[in-house]
């Protein structure tokens, strides 16, 4: 009797992502989606079959916002965005999402955690900052009781040591799992982040326009203001210098002709600003991973920034750009002055800037980083962390 020839095992299904995040209805293979780089880039390995954002219902936000009311508008928008009673709805939201969903997907990636999607399911988190963070470097972020702090730290601890595997974008964050939350090392994985805007080549990068950009929704906490406390001395020793401000709410300070406030824009005029700027500055006073200094680069822009948060873990001083301390007009004049004086040392800083973000820092990097441990998590056989 001639046996029959062996049938080739059926090829492996491809894992298959279910992620949560905070876009609200965008889809997630929009280019102008936040996330986009990253889902895009973990297409190229997984399924992600599906992006949602847990939400509450319309009366539930406004009570949040009635019962966690401040005087101060920019502090009560943070106190109702951060809270425990509010990550908690959240959290109810997002198991209705994955109960929805069960048996569709293998593995749920969580792009930060405000809120926590629950046991029974293999679960990554992606995270830029942690709450302990917050709370050191930057109380009016998250200007909650200590009461309300407390009960937070506790809801991301719990969620933290559900997890199969962290992901923090930075080393700052890594140190906080581990020495606030009291997290496994061995579950913890440092990724970085990418960019969903960058140059194609810097054939036409010029670097002695003398135009310094700024790019930030939250004038303050960016260090709009140090930026412009700076820019008196910056103008009478650069002759011909501009400050752009892209994202602000509205303008600040006096009228001046070589300041223009650009307020919110689309993607395609903020990459035109990019590609005509010589300087990016961003004196934030508190900041956790901020992607504008990854575009910034990614457009050849030697970056002048401060020494808080992940941004170090960003730019390398003397190398792609120009560290100063927060609050510290001085520091930021003379970095600008000297960056602004020099096109050649601007645009060595600018070319080394970009080369880092394309070999290093693209979201095909972070994904391929993540990758083993999503395969690890979704087929519940664990590794440690390398």
């Amino acid at each position: 009797m001639i046996e029959a020839p062996a049938r080739p095992a059926p090829p492996a299904r491809r894992i298959r992502i279910l992620g949560l995040d905070n876009e609200g209805a965008t889809d997630f293979r929009d280019k102008d989606s936040r996330y986009y780089g990253l889902y895009h880039a973990l297409s190229e390995r997984f399924d992600v079959v599906e992006t949602a954002s847990p939400r509450m219902p319309r009366w539930e936000s406004r009570l949040n916002m009635a019962v966690h009311f401040l005087p101060q508008r920019d502090l009560w928008r943070n106190r109702a965005g951060l809270n425990p009673w509010r990550f908690r709805r959240r959290s109810e939201a997002a198991r209705r999402i994955v109960a929805a969903r069960a048996g569709d997907f293998d593995v749920i990636l969580q792009l930060y955690l405000l809120f926590d999607a629950g046991p029974g399911h293999p679960y990554v988190q992606y995270l830029d900052s942690t709450m302990a963070i917050t709370a050191r470097q930057m109380p009016r972020r998250a200007p909650l009781t200590h009461r309300e702090r407390d009960a937070w730290i506790r809801l991301e601890r719990d969620a933290y040591h559900r997890a199969d595997y962290l992901f923090p974008m930075s080393g700052l964050v890594r140190d906080s799992l581990i020495e606030d939350y009291g997290c496994d090392p061995d579950r913890i994985v440092t990724v970085g982040a990418g960019t969903n805007m960058r140059a194609e080549s810097l054939a036409d990068a010029r670097w002695d326009r003398r135009i310094v950009l700024f790019v930030g929704l939250d004038y303050r906490l960016k260090g709009g203001d140090s930026l412009l406390a700076a820019w008196d001395s910056v103008a009478k020793r650069v002759p011909g210098a501009e400050l752009w401000l892209a994202g602000t709410r509205r303008a600040y300070g006096r009228p001046r002709p070589d300041v223009r406030f650009f307020g919110r824009i689309p993607r395609s005029e903020l990459r035109r600003l990019y590609e005509q700027a010589s300087v990016f500055a961003l004196p934030s006073r508190f900041d956790a991973f901020p992607n504008v200094l990854r575009e910034a680069m990614g457009h050849g822009l030697p970056c002048i920034a401060t020494t808080v948060g992940g941004i170090p873990e960003i730019v390398r001083d003397g190398e792609t750009g120009v560290l100063v301390p927060p609050k510290d007009p001085a520091a930021l004049s003379a970095a600008l002055i000297d960056l602004l004086s020099d096109p050649a040392r601007a645009e060595s800083m600018g070319r080394a800037g970009y080369t880092l973000v394309r070999e290093q820092a693209g979201w095909e990097h972070v994904a391929e980083r993540m990758a083993p441990y999503i395969e690890a998590a979704a087929r519940g056989e664990p590794v440690a962390a390398g």
